[in-house]
């Protein structure tokens, strides 16, 4: 595994805690959460238009409904990626509260990218923590960790 998707297979590992902000949204309490939905997303600045895809639902105890998703359309920046940013995260677990607090509208249907399964293959295998916290901030935080990772930096 290359330096760049080691630290952003650690960030994705790590238990996010914290308090979300917001309201869920009245499409995600309303039509519920299912695989396979493309959801908008309240977006960091930078980020407007991209989405999220969930790709696997599960119950894990003492964190109840996890919700896998996958994130395209960012950018990050990433001095390391050719075109200087990266657009896509094929695996991150949130809460479902953090997810119905951070969906919008529904945008439509999709499967999960390339790469999904060989991510939640990695977290499951490292017992991965799961975001609490808004998408939009986990999306900052990874940016966060891309640019620690840059040599110089």
């Amino acid at each position: 595994m290359n330096r760049k998707a080691a630290s952003l297979a650690a960030l994705l590992l790590l238990a996010s805690c914290g308090r979300d902000s917001g309201r869920p949204a009245q499409d995600a309490q309303a039509h519920g959460l299912a695989v396979g939905q493309v959801w908008n997303y309240r977006t960091r600045d930078v980020d407007q238009g991209s989405v999220l895809t969930i790709c696997k639902l599960e119950e894990l105890p003492n964190v109840g409904r996890v919700v896998h998703v996958s994130l395209s359309g960012l950018h990050l920046k990433n001095s390391r990626a050719p075109n200087g940013h990266t657009g896509e995260v094929p695996h991150a677990p949130f809460t479902r509260a953090a997810i119905e607090r951070s969906v919008t509208t529904l945008h439509g249907q999709g499967a999960p990218p390339q790469g999904f399964e060989a991510g939640y293959r990695a977290w499951k295998e490292a017992k991965g923590g799961v975001f609490s916290v808004p998408v939009s901030e986990v999306a900052g935080l990874i940016e966060k960790n891309l640019q620690a990772s840059t040599p110089g930096k």
